[in-house]
């Protein structure tokens, strides 16, 4: 697992601000926090409880250098569809929520989606398409199947 992106220097510096927007989601929904372990490639970063055990969100937590301001300019938020579409699908399968969410370097603030219920209910829009993005935090581009999530029903903290 050492050759993964999130262990090299520009990707530990991610996975600091990831932990603090874990931490951050765990105070907006008022829930226990248990994260996967970040120098792996888990599907998903978070789990939250209710503080007697019970699973009610699981999460993936971002860390972008940027600021709400220029999220607003882009008019969505870009995400992996196959990342919103495992999240879901575990979500169903554990029957909670799934939730994304993006802590902003830039401006220290979090947004989130909710972006399933616990029966798979994609719960916030977005659209798809096949697009060139940025490969990893150490750069690259790829070109997949990409998300572009509606900031309607943004959540800021």
């Amino acid at each position: 697992m050492s050759n993964l992106d999130c262990n090299t220097p520009v990707g530990q510096t991610y996975i600091a601000h990831q932990l603090t927007g874990e931490r951050m989601l765990m105070e907006a929904l008022g829930l226990e926090l248990v994260v996967t372990d970040p120098s792996s490639s888990a599907d998903i970063d978070a789990l939250y409880n209710d503080g007697a055990g019970v699973l009610r969100v699981i999460a993936e937590i971002k860390a972008r250098n940027m600021a709400v301001c220029n999220l607003r300019q882009f008019g969505s938020y870009l995400i992996t569809h196959d990342k919103l579409r495992k999240g879901r699908e575990l979500a169903m399968a554990l029957r909670c929520r799934f939730v994304l969410a993006v802590y902003l370097i830039a401006d220290q603030r979090l947004v989130w989606f909710d972006i399933s219920d616990e029966t798979g209910q994609w719960t916030t829009d977005f659209s798809v398409s096949h697009t060139k993005t940025k490969q990893t935090c150490n750069g690259g581009s790829i070109i997949r199947e990409n998300a572009y999530l509606s900031l309607e029903k943004m959540h800021l903290c």
